[in-house]
């Protein structure tokens, strides 16, 4: 499986996975290891050490599924610091792949605005440093869901690219994006 095939996979799975049980659901379990793999299969990594991991959920379905690529000299854990992610829009037409920030953490310590602007002042730090190899800029996605979290996902994108559910590219471009994006990545580290 590539990683087109992946990301079509959640789109058709991932509705009726949540009328399921969560708890060992195949559907979960591909979005949290089965699509790392592919990443990892797929060569875009290169030599870089690098960990992925997806979460559909903890305890309960999410309405925003999501697969991270994190650089562990700066962060493990999509509550905070600086990483790569595979979004998923709640009705599941389209994913964002972005340069995002971890909210959670940032929010817990000085509350929702000022983890808001926070993150847009960050952001904007990176996007002055780094080029945008042709993605869109700043808090520019929407993951049409009405949630804090998913608010906190939006105003936390540093760079993306949306895919349409209905018109994903092929894998070529799906590589040589990532791969762009990493490249980014590597230049915020």
């Amino acid at each position: 499986m590539n990683i087109r095939e992946g990301l079509e996979k959640i789109f058709e799975e991932y509705d009726k996975a949540k009328t399921q049980s969560f708890g060992g659901n195949e559907t979960a379990q591909f979005i949290r290891n089965g699509f790392a793999q592919i990443i990892k299969d797929s060569g875009v990594l290169g030599k870089r050490d690098l960990q992925i991991y997806g979460s559909a959920g903890v305890g309960n379905w999410s309405t925003i599924p999501w697969i991270g690529i994190f650089n562990p000299q700066i962060t493990t854990s999509a509550k905070h610091g600086v990483y790569a992610v595979y979004l998923f829009a709640s009705d599941l037409k389209t994913v964002y792949l972005t340069l995002n920030q971890g909210c959670s953490k940032l929010k817990e310590e000085v509350g929702k605005k000022k983890a808001v602007q926070e993150m847009h002042k960050m952001a904007q730090q990176i996007i002055q440093d780094i080029d945008n190899r042709g993605f869109l800029e700043g808090a520019c996605i929407d993951l049409r869901d009405k949630k804090e979290l998913a608010y906190l996902y939006e105003q936390g994108t540093i760079f993306s690219r949306a895919y349409q559910r209905e018109s994903l590219p092929d894998e070529e471009t799906l590589l040589q994006d990532l791969g762009n994006m990493l490249d980014i990545y590597d230049e915020y580290v």
